[in-house]
């Protein structure tokens, strides 16, 4: 019998092909926390190991991270694909590209199906037309997909609440009860991704005075679903309290919310305090309709994301530097 080559060990392939895993993630977009939670909770890639134990991706499980990487942006759960085949989640990929794309063939249909969604659930309010309301949000949901419902249906309808609230058409009390049931929905929104544990931290807030939690809402379920570990800390918080939670939770960001800045300067410098009372590598990341005029000037670390898709892009930058 001819004789069989021997086999040549996991780890010692490793070093003749592959790439480190802050290769991979910088690559895909993604952090390296996020690939060890895809690897040890789903198996959706299992890289080799270099003789000093280093996780090592061989070309072809680089490219399976970019494909993982890329359905989950545009909102496919990573439970519902890790185990797919190379194949199938290209073509996957293809599918969904192609929707997209007929999606924006007239330049604004997607803008247009936001406003169109929000008018809907919009006019459930003057009744207080719980099912109503949910049936609307939840068909936009389904239909649109988890990250165009928080980039775009979500401010839709909250642009359009506050209009009906400023011109009088709608009650506090509407108001409310609108408010109320679009941050359950987000939050139920958001648990279609799995619960980063194991990905960056990032601490969300809205400083002192700031009562309006469905713009942090939104930012936590986009962190989230970007595979990062939040904690969210609610409303009306004064910031002092926020560096002993960044310490406690290792947090490498902190995330505020400003909508309404009833005193812009007493914000602006319990932001700059928070900037100086934190770590030099964590930065302060504000979004809200006032974020530019409460952000400080001189702090270098403080940056005005003016969406939640720009924030994203912040944190994404972040999670690569490991």
């Amino acid at each position: 019998m001819k004789a069989q080559p021997p086999r040549t060990p996991k780890h010692a392939a490793a070093q003749d092909v592959g790439h480190p895993i802050s290769v991979v993630a910088e690559r895909a977009g993604v952090s390296p926390d996020v690939l060890r939670v895809w690897e040890r909770r789903y198996a959706a890639i299992e890289p080799m190991r270099s003789a000093g134990r280093q996780r090592v991706y061989s070309d072809a499980q680089l490219a399976r991270a970019m494909l993982l990487a890329e359905a989950t942006r545009h909102g496919r759960n990573i439970s519902l694909v890790a185990k797919l085949p190379h194949e199938r989640l290209e073509a996957l990929l293809v599918a969904d590209g192609a929707a997209r794309h007929a999606a924006m063939a007239s330049g604004t249909r997607l803008t247009a199906e936001a406003d169109n969604a929000a008018a809907e659930a919009l006019a459930c309010v003057a009744a207080f037309d719980s099912a109503g309301f949910e049936f609307h949000l939840r068909r936009a949901l389904a239909t649109q997909g988890v990250l165009h419902f928080i980039d775009d249906v979500v401010p839709a309808l909250m642009r359009q609440i506050g209009d009906a609230w400023h011109a009088g058409s709608i009650t506090i009390a509407q108001e409310h009860f609108a408010t109320a049931a679009v941050g359950a929905l987000v939050t139920d929104a958001t648990h279609t991704a799995p619960a980063a544990a194991n990905g960056p931290a990032i601490v969300m807030a809205t400083p002192a005075s700031e009562r309006h939690m469905i713009g942090a809402a939104l930012a936590a379920a986009s962190a989230r679903l970007a595979g990062w570990s939040v904690t969210q800390l609610g409303a009306d918080l004064p910031l002092d309290e926020v560096p002993s939670v960044v310490a406690r939770t290792r947090a490498r960001a902190v995330a505020l919310s400003v909508v309404y800045a009833p005193d812009a300067a007493a914000t602006s410098a319990a932001i700059g305090r928070l900037h100086d009372a934190l770590p030099d590598d964590v930065p302060v990341l504000i979004g809200g309709s006032a974020a530019a005029t409460v952000a400080p000037a001189s702090r270098t670390r403080v940056r005005v994301c003016g969406s939640l898709r720009e924030m994203r892009d912040a944190l994404g930058l972040l999670a690569a530097r490991v």
